[in-house]
């Protein structure tokens, strides 16, 4: 029975094999059929379908969602600052994605080519759409925005019953605000607004808030932007992106001083459990949100605690510098300067923070008038505030101000100091000088002894707790007025430095810190600590450095008056502290009104009693306080001089700048026929000018082109003398030295003749007169721009001046930022405007490669008649000026004299 088995077995698989062959032939047959693009059976798009999404999309669309993920997670926001509501890559991001994102391309080009189903102009493959979505998405994270665009609005155009069509929609408009075509943007929302499309998907709305705030906030229009942030903040049901939009929802309001709305927002922001960082700064900015229409007791209580909290260790800056506002919001100064300086100590690992901190209490001292203070903490705010930081070269322009200021502050107490030890009787200065040693010297032991007490305790200190400080000698003669001084109390305690981290400790616990981390043992440094060098002199040494002589009194003096006189202009022209400058100016005038600087301080005095009355509401004594006294002495002591021809006639200096255009305009018509060898009409203009005008403002360069005039027509003779009466005449001008330059030549020119050389042959006419054009561009001889440097290779900016009564800044920088949208859309320019002085307003737009760059932009500005057509009617100073010499423009605050140097230099 078994031996018939087989058989029957075997020829049962043998028909198993047959049935299995036929069947793989059928659904081969059938996947080829299925495979057809061409027809559109259920069989056909089930085949396209099935195999577009599983084998192609779903894996290119998990590149996508894995990207995004990691985008978000790897967000490195900056929270001083309003957020961005999207997380873009920059250049160097969009340069790491392209790989991932070009294979997300090559899938959905797969997928295009293979599985495309277009019949009669309809698509049967379900997945096509999102297909060209997910590549505009693609090229998008690339910063391919042009094709992105051409998918998107293909999706949108092609696919018109499809759901997609509405995110390609966004997707489009947000695509247009990276490009910054703000303009098209704001159509393609309003369309897809104003769709009445039953299928869009439920998050469409949410969607289409947040886009539309994107759009406000990338255009600084932060009124229209609230709207749609809380909008869209109320209907996205994404929590991490309800807490982003709800943070800058506050951010906003706290930026439009809308402190009780800025404070609620961020205290929503807490409640939503957002991550750890944005959950810290929702509180923190609670309290720098707050004003004193508030109650700050539960803002105070949780900063406390967090204070308390280790977890906040590396926070404990930002937390103090919120406490120092809600203090400083309740003026209680004080208080808040305590904090600050907390702040400070406390700041480690953040130079970012401690350099707001310092910034913080320099402009505290600023407005306090403490100007000496001031400037060292703005020094210190330059050390630690990065580049990128808002206003960061206005803060250094405002610091160099300060420098210049605290310089002569120092030189008139320093001479002060010395002259009235010098004029001391000898026994009673060197009683003070001995008393003073005396105190020095038992402050210097007692320091020591505390440096001493403080070695043990550094030992033990973990090495990051060990910081570093140094000092110096410093100048210890001041009277009994300048002690009160905050400065003097400050370079008695500090010395003059930059504010550091450890900038209390003295030069000894430089060398205890240097020597420790040498390996020095703590008994050799007990032991050197107690035989360090004192820094106080002997009676000597500082004996030798008064000024006892009477030429050296006098240079003490003369000091005293230049600096008081730059103290005095500083504060007037520069920080507009009227009080103080009277101080400086009144010195001049009460002890030194024999001197030159008399006049001018009496005329200082003049302007600001002047300015002080037209403004209003000021009343003097009636004796020296008031504008008609200082008038009243410069006409009846100096009734000559220019000062008192500007009081009789306040179009002095108008009609003066008048006559030197006229005289400028005249002189470069005689240089131009000058340069067309008109020499006869040009020796009569010479002439005529050096005959009837001895005044004119170009007098020595028309002696000058009379010279070369002259030399071009081969008179020798003459022309020596006239180059010798030149440089006798205009003695340290560019003109004398030109001429001396060119006598040079004629002697060098005489002495190869006499050796019977051959002199080299010129038909041309001479040189030019300087070098350059003489006039073009010139300036009146009394202006000076030699603080100004060329630098034609440097960044560049383009700034525009105009009077705070004429215009509007936000309406000026809307107009300009259209135009750079228009014209300059790809070279991502910045709009901010300040104060360049009490009247005047400067907007500036950053930032350009070089000089070249930066005039390509100024001409076009200069130039366009379409959307800058009033601002340009308007005349406004134009210009475009390097960063380091907007930093001196900022600190002299005179855009007339780099106008000047502009005109003069840029072509």
């Amino acid at each position: 029975m078994q031996f018939k088995e087989y058989p029957n077995k075997f020829e049962g698989l043998k028909k198993w094999r047959s049935y299995k062959a036929i069947l793989s032939i059928l659904v081969l047959a059938l996947v080829a059929v299925a495979c057809s693009k061409e027809k559109s059976g259920f069989t056909n798009r089930m085949y396209h379908n099935t195999t577009s999404h599983y084998n192609w999309y779903f894996n290119a669309n998990e590149i996508m969602r894995l990207t995004e993920l990691e985008l978000w997670t790897n967000k490195q926001d900056n929270y001083h600052e309003i957020l961005p509501i999207y997380i873009i890559p920059d250049d160097e991001g969009q340069k790491n994605l392209t790989p991932s994102m070009d294979e997300i391309i090559e899938k959905c080009s797969t997928i295009i080519d293979r599985h495309s189903m277009e019949i009669k102009r309809t698509e049967h493959n379900k997945w096509i759409d999102e297909t060209f979505f997910l590549m505009g998405k693609a090229n998008y994270y690339k910063g391919k925005f042009a094709t992105a665009q051409e998918m998107f609005s293909y999706v949108s155009k092609k696919y018109k019953d499809q759901e997609t069509r509405h995110y390609a929609a966004l997707w489009s408009a947000r695509t247009y605000i990276e490009e910054q075509r703000y303009g098209k943007a704001a159509t393609t929302l309003t369309t897809a607004e104003k769709s009445k499309a039953t299928d869009k998907p439920k998050d469409f709305d949410a969607q289409l808030e947040t886009v539309y705030a994107d759009l406000y906030l990338r255009q600084e229009r932060y009124e229209e932007a609230l709207i749609h942030l809380d909008n869209a903040a109320r209907m996205t049901k994404d929590k991490d992106m309800k807490a982003r939009l709800t943070f800058i929802y506050a951010q906003v309001n706290q930026h439009l001083n809308k402190s009780k709305d800025a404070v609620e927002g961020f205290a929503k922001v807490v409640k939503l459990r957002p991550d750890y960082e944005m959950e810290f700064y929702a509180r923190i900015n609670q309290a720098l949100s707050y004003d004193r229409k508030l109650d700050a007791s539960q803002i105070k209580k949780m900063l406390w605690d967090m204070a308390k909290d280790d977890k906040n260790v590396d926070y404990y800056d930002q937390i103090y510098y919120a406490l120092a506002e809600i203090e400083l919001a309740d003026q209680n100064i004080e208080e808040g300067i305590n904090l600050l300086q907390t702040s400070a100590a406390k700041s480690i690992n953040n130079p970012r923070q401690k350099g707001r901190t310092y910034l913080r209490l320099a402009e505290i001292y600023f407005v306090e008038r403490e100007y000496v203070l001031a400037k060292n903490y703005y020094d210190s705010t330059a050390t630690f505030l990065p580049e990128d930081y808002p206003d960061y070269h206005i803060i250094l322009a405002t610091g160099a101000s300060l420098n210049e200021l605290v310089t002569n502050i120092q030189i008139v107490e320093y001479n002060d100091s010395v002259i009235s030890l010098a004029t001391m009787d000898e026994k009673e200065r060197d009683k003070k000088l001995l008393k003073m040693i005396a105190q020095l010297e038992e402050e210097e032991d007692a320091k020591r002894q505390a440096e001493l007490d403080a070695l043990e305790r550094m030992q033990n200190a973990p090495p990051s707790r060990k910081g570093s400080g140094s000092d110096g000698r410093t100048w210890y003669f001041y009277n009994t007025s300048t002690l009160s001084s905050g400065y003097q109390e400050f370079q008695r305690k500090w010395g003059s430095r930059k504010l550091e981290d450890n900038w209390r400790r003295s030069t000894r616990n430089e060398f205890v810190e240097n020597s420790l981390e040498m390996g020095a043992d703590s008994d050799s440094l007990m032991a050197n600590l107690g035989q360090q060098e004192s820094n106080v002199k002997s009676l000597d040494e500082y004996l030798s450095e008064l000024p006892t002589s009477d030429s050296a009194l006098t240079s003490a003096h003369n000091e005293i008056i230049a600096a008081l006189y730059a103290i005095g202009t500083i504060y007037a022209e520069k920080l507009k502290d009227d009080d103080n400058a009277i101080e400086s100016f009144l010195r001049i005038t009460n002890e030194y009104d024999t001197s030159a600087t008399a006049l001018p301080a009496y005329y200082q005095l003049y302007r600001i009693y002047v300015q002080k009355e037209e403004k209003g509401g000021f009343v003097g004594t009636g004796f020296k306080d008031n504008s008609d006294y200082y008038k009243n002495v410069i006409l009846a002591d100096y009734p000559d001089s220019e000062f008192a021809k500007l009081i009789l006639d306040p179009t002095y200096v108008t009609a003066k700048n008048q006559r030197y255009e006229e005289e400028k305009e005249k002189y470069e018509q005689t240089y131009k026929k000058f340069n067309r060898r008109q020499y006869s009409d040009v020796l009569v203009t010479c002439n005529n000018i050096i005959n009837e005008e001895p005044d004119n403002n170009f007098l020595a360069k028309y002696y000058l082109i009379k010279a070369l005039t002259i030399g071009a027509q081969r008179s020798a003779d003459a022309y020596e003398d006239i180059l010798r009466e030149i440089i006798a005449k205009f003695r340290g001008t560019p003109e004398a030295d030109k001429a001396a330059e060119l006598l040079g030549e004629l002697n060098s020119a005489k002495a190869r003749l006499a050796r019977g050389e051959t002199p080299q042959d010129d038909d041309d006419a001479p040189a030019d007169p300087a070098g350059d054009d003489p006039a073009a561009g010139a300036a009146p001889s009394d202006v000076d721009f030699s603080m100004f440097k060329e630098d034609d290779d440097s960044e560049h900016f383009f700034a525009l001046v105009f009077a705070k009564t004429e215009d509007d800044a936000t309406s000026l920088k809307n107009t300009i930022s259209d135009f750079n949208t228009e014209y300059f859309r790809s070279e991502n320019l910045r709009i901010t405007n300040s104060f360049i002085d009490k009247d005047h307003q400067i907007i500036i737009v950053r930032s350009f490669a070089n000089k070249e760059e930066a005039l390509r932009y100024y001409n076009s500005f200069y130039t366009d008649s379409g959307l800058l057509k009033e601002i340009n009617r308007k005349n406004h100073d134009k210009f475009v000026i390097t960063t380091k010499n907007f930093t001196v423009l900022f600190r002299n605050k005179n855009t007339d004299v780099y106008k000047a140097f502009f005109d003069a230099k840029y072509d």
